[in-house]
């Protein structure tokens, strides 16, 4: 392989320790004018290989590393061989997984940067991601149609993200017909999922153990679901016996398939209220008439999309805590999330604790929250558990 990039003296210890992005300033040179998606041998400063990956030249992630043997010969068996793990590996997690729906392949967790396959019955919905992974699209979907043999495949491509890949968003059907809607099952919980125009690839199946753990809490509680979307967790707890869900969102295309779910899984609406509006707002008002719940979710959109956006971003998320926290019951519980990736898991509870002091409440912690088995993350790339969570409980 004659593409190749030589990092500078010191800069291989994240590549060492199997951190699979490597910044443009890491770089020392670059030889042989690799192009857009092309693989590169990644070279230490004394030129001793360290494994091989994707070239992005518009990115700041300048390498995403496919590989960190420098021994693997790099065919395109290698990435069938990926695709076949990826998922093999989701059949056996199947026990865990209880559902018809989840992530096949999960990019850098199954070595395959930039790729995210999700499984929606017999229905594949991808996300292209980088550039690597977008320009090899023809042949994974050959790969993905071998061993998985779906009625259809989608593309969901249509992410901001892709800006920074030099590459346009973009949507559509890459093999046969895709419904725009589908019902799938978690448990004895059915959904309404929208493949094309729903959040991310149409359903947040990264919350679906978390959404499991609910069930568990929920017999004769009164319960808040902020952010509700489509009722995900909402429903789970009224399936297991919830007194009363109140779901707050702000779309009316989300509250209506909610109002369906309640339909298709034969769930009463007067236990159940739909609230369009500001979930800020919502929460100051329950402050000021005293309504209290017995468990409060809160599962906020991504408050901090790029580092200019980190102060106000940490400052939302300590007030729709305090908030959340002023209007539990004493003994109640609180799950709430984080999914910002540029949130560590340190700083979340930093936040936490403060809306804590705030609320002159004093809680514990009673399980950390994260994604689903079917979201594995390499062990050397913190980051990508971008979901944390927490179940905080009023002493």
């Amino acid at each position: 392989m004659n593409k190749r990039v030589i990092l500078k003296k010191g800069r291989d210890f994240s590549v060492i320790h199997r951190h699979p992005w490597i910044y443009s300033g890491a770089i020392y040179r670059v030889v042989g004018g690799p192009g857009p998606g092309d693989l590169v041998w990644v070279l230490d400063f004394k030129n001793e290989p360290l494994g091989w990956g994707w070239y992005s030249p518009a990115s700041q992630i300048r390498v995403r590393m496919v590989s960190f043997d420098p021994n693997e010969k790099y065919h395109e068996e290698a990435i069938f061989n990926r695709i076949r793990q990826a998922y093999n590996a989701r059949l056996e997690q199947k026990f865990a997984i209880e559902s018809n729906a989840y992530r096949i392949i999960n990019s850098e967790g199954d070595d395959i940067p930039g790729l995210i396959v999700d499984r929606y019955l017999d229905y594949l919905v991808c996300q292209f991601l980088s550039v690597g992974a977008h320009i090899r699209q023809e042949f994974i979907i050959s790969c993905l149609k071998e061993l998985m043999h779906p009625l259809g495949i989608y593309e969901r491509s249509d992410v901001e993200v892709r800006y920074k890949e030099g590459l346009e968003p973009c949507r559509g059907e890459l093999y046969k017909k895709v419904p725009n809607r589908v019902k799938i099952r978690e448990k004895d919980v059915f959904f309404l999922v929208d493949l094309k125009n729903g959040h991310k690839t149409g359903f947040y199946l990264d919350q679906r153990e978390n959404r499991y753990f609910l069930r568990k809490i929920s017999k004769g509680k009164k319960v808040l679901n902020c952010f509700s979307y489509t009722g995900g967790f909402g429903i789970h707890a009224l399936k297991k016996g919830a007194l009363e869900v109140c779901n707050i969102d702000r779309s009316i295309h989300a509250l209506d398939i909610l109002k369906e779910n309640l339909e298709l899984n034969s769930i009463p609406r007067d236990n159940t209220q739909i609230i369009r509006e500001n979930v800020f707002k919502v929460l100051d008002l329950y402050y000021r008439e005293k309504n209290f719940f017995d468990i409060i979710i809160l599962d906020p959109p991504k408050f901090v999309k790029n580092t200019s956006q980190l102060k106000n971003g940490l400052r939302g998320y300590k007030k729709i805590n305090t908030r959340a926290i002023n209007i539990l019951r004493p003994g109640g519980y609180l799950m709430t999330f984080s999914c910002s990736g540029l949130v560590d898991k340190s700083t979340f509870k930093k936040i936490i604790i403060n809306s804590a002091i705030d609320s002159c409440r004093d809680i514990k912690v009673i399980k950390e929250l994260s994604m689903g088995v079917d979201h594995p993350y390499p062990l050397g790339f913190s980051s990508a558990m971008y979901l944390k969570g927490l179940v905080l409980q009023v002493v």
